[in-house]
């Protein structure tokens, strides 16, 4: 033995134990699992120190394979048999009913498979169970004062058939050499031939069921067997109370001869820390957090355990432990894994034929799958274009025209692989599904052979990669299978069967058994040991679960049976050995539980060593912390954005291009706000909208108006002129909404509302103006959607500026020029009122944004008046043709008409309660005071902050501290 090995963990005492044998080379070990026994190798190399010969290892199921020569059916495998086996009962009776499809059968028929098995690994009497099953079913149906009805019938035949089917199950599976594994079990410890085994070391093993305790007798009857138990007295002892932690243990045959125990506990007690937090995702932060505080090094020597694996995803999320590792050992539930959601987004296009909903291929275009399978700028380049058409065209399907027309060349290629998976009939849909999985799984094997760890290539998500691989199986177990048996009629057979299928599955994700921080579900942690353990969702419920398995054998009858096949209290007691295992050789354990769940309480195992078990005679030392989110109390500060000499340039370049409005209002609004849309050009990606929103509500509108009296331009708006547009409405509309929406989307629902109202609104502002009009008002249109924009030059650092807008209308109206802009919201006059001696604190506070678009409109044209009005090119159209014939000297003001204010009419902008006649000293003031702004800006260079007014800026997200006090 090495001079360095202090064996501390139940797997380096065994390895000592096997190595100090003569026969050590010769010895097979027999441990719970692969991850055990490649630690048991390492203690053995540990304790030779030095080249030698290792003894052989294996798991239980694989020794049993290897005694027997029989290979266990996988679920589907066993699903598909079992099927057949069905199908061949049902021909054989009189009547012979027509069987369900495939998928129909599937619940029941792994229900059936589930007994089967425990039937089996129970050595039960097959056929008297089986019977006593029947008659049992019988006395429940029968009522003699009542005729059985067909479902009792049905019921009391699907009884009679588990006998007949379970034999022709057996005989379909014999030939092949397969079985399940109570059936391999079944066979070891009856028929299998132990003459020639050798020496046997069978350790850590704990609810060893009657085949494979009839298994194990057959070996030590032979004189080969060694049998160590990872367990305790402590809890093994019936007396003083018979912790149903050791019942399995209890329960094995008295003739198996076990190697002595050793009291561990009670001479080496661990710390326990009774941990309460408020809900689930606290929990898994204070894992996080637990572990952040401890020394890196430990974490090898720690692991995290999960008695249920549905948080296993929040748990990893909040584990910032990059660089460091982290090996998970349990499965990721399907529905959990990545591979999950861009599988059900395929079959969802794939159900619906080849014209998809544009939310699902844009999701599917966006997935991580998509994403990864694609390197390099040129497919998010791609995805943005098509997405951009598809928000300008508003299209909510994609047809297959619309994609060979307008999509990129990679997004097309990316979405006509999935035209096969549209196929309806099952071989159809199986030969695409085939096709498509297997070539997507070659690209993510190319993939994963470019990774560079350097960061030059990425890598592929690990979760990506074994996800696809059950996947992938799992598609060509069903093709094997349709090939064979014909067992779907049509797609939808298909896809109902592999989503139950993978739906009740864990993937792997096989790593480092050594190597970083351990995260295991209680299974997985047999016979291995750890100094620091975290047990999270200690509740009832979870541990122990208490959720039964469908069955089809009753609980009296489990319990009358010999042996005994499990009930509910047997399940419960293996979670209890597997905690209590743990504490053995543990430092210090956090039993981590939810202390205010209304649907679960802490669990009672936790309650046992609270007050119960006292091994040696005393509690285990305990600790109890309660942690709970605490209340932020201020708002957490949002940093500043620092302004530098590229945001300068930024935004003279932005200044060149074109002031608006509405970015002048952003700046009031919300310096950082501005900051990120106009200086940094940061924007949302267009959306292709069901329902029509309010912005384009109102182009809508305004478009409507823009035709309904475009001839009208250059003349004085008669009554007639209201009511030809009144007339003409509808075809109006229907020409905005195919302008600037998509026809196809009004027929029905919110849409078909919305174009309703359209009209009302239209028809409303219309008569409004129609009153007007007969009342004697002399209006002259001037001009409908006028671009407007003016330039200025200021000295440095301003530089020449350029502000710019769209006027809705123009109109001479009382010898003024006015300015109308429509507004689809709610305006009041007082919202258009400021006063001569606080315009700009008013404007600066931005309260008043409606009467500052006005403002700058008015000065713009003023600007016009005053310098003369811009000729376009010929080949533009000339939208001041008619306000050119006004004399410069002209009045301008400017109002607002809003639709769900009309009883107002056209609300003018107000100074000191008179309308503001917009002279060229107001537009300078206005510009100058803009100019000041932006030197301010560039000689300042403030901090840009969130302005705290701006409560529902999209920008100033307030994120919760990094570090939460515990």
């Amino acid at each position: 033995m090495s001079e360095d090995f202090s064996p501390s963990t139940f797997l380096q005492e065994l390895a000592a134990a096997v190595m100090s044998r003569p026969d050590a080379a010769e010895v097979l070990v027999v441990l719970p699992s692969t991850r055990a026994a490649s630690r048991f190798r390492k203690a053995c190399a540990q304790y030779l120190g030095k080249a030698g010969w290792l003894p052989r290892t294996t798991t239980p199921n694989a020794w049993l394979q290897e005694s027997t020569g029989l290979r266990p059916v996988d679920a589907l495998e066993g699903l598909a048999y079992l099927y057949q086996a069905y199908k061949e009962v049902l021909v054989n009776e009189e009547d012979k009913p027509e069987p369900p499809g495939f998928v129909n059968f599937a619940p029941w028929g792994r229900v059936v498979l589930r007994d089967f098995n425990e039937l089996d690994h129970y050595l039960a009497d097959v056929d008297d169970v089986l019977q006593n099953l029947n008659s049992i079913a019988g006395m429940e149906a029968w009522d003699p004062s009542v005729a059985l009805h067909e479902g009792s019938l049905q019921f009391l035949r699907q009884s009679a058939r588990l006998k007949p089917l379970y034999h022709r199950f057996r005989a379909m599976l014999e030939p092949l050499g397969r079985g399940t594994t109570g059936y391999i079990a079944r066979q070891a410890a009856t028929r299998a031939d132990v003459g020639h085994v050798g020496p046997v070391v069978v350790a850590g093993l704990a609810a060893l069921t009657p085949a494979e305790q009839g298994f194990l007798l057959r070996i030590q009857a032979q004189g080969q067997l060694t049998l160590y138990a990872d367990a305790d007295p402590a809890y093994l002892t019936a007396a003083p109370v018979a912790f149903e932690a050791g019942g399995f243990r209890r329960d094995w045959d008295p003739a198996l001869v076990v190697e002595p125990l050793k009291p561990l506990m009670a001479e080496r007690p661990p710390k326990l820390h009774f941990v309460s937090c408020s809900s689930g995702v606290f929990e898994c932060q204070w894992a996080a957090h637990a572990l952040r505080q401890a020394p890196p090094a430990s974490r090898e020597e720690t692991v995290l355990v999960l008695p249920d694996g549905g948080q296993l995803s929040m748990l990893l999320q909040s584990l910032d432990l990059a660089g460091e590792g982290v090996n998970v050992t349990m499965g990721l539930a399907w529905a959990e894994s990545p591979v999950a959601g861009f599988f059900e987004g395929a079959m969802r296009m794939a159900e619906a034929g080849r014209s998809w909903r544009e939310a699902d291929v844009a999701a599917w275009l966006g997935h991580p799958i998509s994403v990864a399978l694609h390197p390099g700028p040129n497919w998010g380049h791609a995805v943005a274009e098509w997405r951009a058409k598809v928000a300008a065209g508003h299209w909510t399907w994609i047809t297959p025209t619309r994609l060979a027309q307008h999509a990129p060349a990679p997004v097309a290629t990316w979405l006509d692989a999935l035209m096969p998976l549209t196929a309806s009939d099952a071989t159809g849909f199986l030969t695409g599904l085939s096709a498509w999985a297997e070539d997507i799984d070659r690209q993510l094997e190319a993939l994963e052979e470019e990774a560079d760890p350097s960061g030059a290539a990425p890598e592929v998500n690990p979760w990506i990669r074994a996800g696809w691989k059950r996947l992938l199986a799992a598609v060509t177990t069903c093709s094997q299978f349709q090939e064979r048996f014909r067992l779907f009629q049509s797609a939808k057979d298909v896809r109902d069967l592999l989503n139950q299928q993978l739906n009740s599955e864990r993937v792997d994700l096989q790593g480092e058994p050594e190597k970083g921080l351990q995260v295991m579900g209680l299974l997985e942690t047999r016979a291995l040991d750890f100094k620091r353990v975290i047990v999270l969702d200690c509740n009832e419920g979870v541990l122990p679960q208490t959720s039964l398995d469908d069955s089809n054998i009753p609980f009296d009858l489990r319990r009358s049976l010999q042996p005994r096949m499990p009930t509910r209290h047997q399940r419960e007691a293996i979670y209890a050995y597997y905690l209590y295992r743990l504490l053995q050789r543990a430092e210090e354990v956090y039993l981590v539980y939810r202390s205010n769940d209304d649907e679960r309480e802490a669990s009672r195992y936790l309650l046992q060593l609270q007050h119960s078990f006292r091994p040696g005679g005393q509690l285990l030392p305990q600790v109890h912390l309660t942690v709970d989110l605490p209340m932020q109390t201020d708002r957490p500060a949002i940093p500043a954005i620092r302004w530098g000499e590229q945001a300068s340039e930024n935004l003279k370049r932005w200044s060149q291009k074109g002031i608006s409005p509405s970015a002048v209002n952003t700046w009031l609004e919300c310096p950082r706000k501005f900051y990120y849309q106009y200086i940094m050009g940061f924007r949302e990606p267009a959306q292709a909208e069901e329902a029509m929103s309010s912005s384009i509500f109102g182009s809508v509108v305004h478009h409507v108006l823009d035709q309904g009296f475009k001839d009208r331009r250059g003349h004085v708006l008669r009554v007639e002129d209201f009511q030809h547009l009144l007339r003409d409405l509808n075809p109006l509309l229907d020409a905005a909404i195919a302008e600037k929406y998509n026809q196809e989307l009004m027929a029905m629902g919110v849409n078909h509302l919305q174009l309703a109202i359209a009209k009302a609104t239209l028809e409303k502002c219309l008569k409004v103006e129609l009153q007007e009009v007969e009342e004697g008002e002399v209006t002259t249109l001037l001009g409908l959607e006028i671009p407007l924009e003016w330039t200025g030059e200021w000295p440095a650092p301003v530089g020449q500026m350029r502000f710019a807008g769209t006027a809705d209308r123009m109109e001479r109206w009382r010898d003024n020029l006015r300015i109308i802009d429509y507004k689809t919201g709610k305006v009041e006059p007082k919202d258009l009122k400021i006063k001569s001696a606080e315009w700009i604190e008013q404007f600066a506070s931005n309260k008043f944004p409606k009467a500052l678009q006005l403002l700058m409109y008015g000065a713009i044209a003023r600007k016009w008046l005053d310098q003369g009005i811009p000729v376009p090119p010929e080949d533009q159209p000339d939208h001041g043709r008619w306000i050119r014939t006004l004399p410069s000297e002209t009045p301008i003001i400017a109002a607002i008409r809003s639709t769900r204010n009309l009883k107002d009419g056209a609300m003018s902008l107000e100074e000191d309660g008179e309308v503001l006649h917009i002279d060229s000293e107001k537009a300078q003031a206005f510009f100058d005071w803009l100019a000041a702004e932006i030197r301010r800006i560039h000689d300042e260079k403030p901090d840009i902050s969130h302005r705290t007014e701006a409560a529902y800026c999209p920008y100033c997200v307030v994120l919760d501290p990094l570090e939460r006090p515990f």
